[in-house]
């Protein structure tokens, strides 16, 4: 296991992260990479449903993207997602969601951009540290 920390980006939780997988690092980048594999096709799932308006399918899109950030130390998008959901269970007008779930699609498409970037950066770190 590599010992030599890694500086994760800051909207990452790294005691988190360190706490669900220790500092095993090649593990870590195996589930950044899984995460980056399915993760268009889901984040577009949302989109399409925010764009058409389907409220339930909106929700079923983000109950599914929810772990996900989870799973990758992200609370703070875990948390919009989670509030998401809470304010969906409050309402079945898309007006009122619409801005909401504008907001929460741009939050998955900068998340991509931070997954994507530390995972470069994480798999040449293990690379020069094997």
């Amino acid at each position: 296991m590599n010992t030599i920390p890694f500086q994760f980006n800051r909207q990452i939780d790294a005691d988190l992260l360190y706490s669900l997988y220790e500092s095993d690092y090649l593990y870590i980048e195996e589930i950044f990479n899984i995460t980056l594999t399915h993760y268009d096709e889901d984040v577009d799932v949302f989109a399409t449903h925010h764009h058409t308006g389907n409220l339930d399918g909106l929700k079923r899109a983000v109950h599914k993207l929810k772990p996900v950030f989870g799973f990758v130390a992200m609370p703070g998008v875990e948390q919009c997602c989670i509030d998401f959901e809470e304010k969906y269970t409050r309402t079945t007008d898309m007006r009122e969601l619409r801005t909401d779930s504008e907001k929460l699609l741009h939050r998955f498409k900068e998340s991509k951009k931070i997954l994507k970037e530390d995972l470069q950066k994480l798999s040449a770190h293990n690379k020069n540290t094997e």
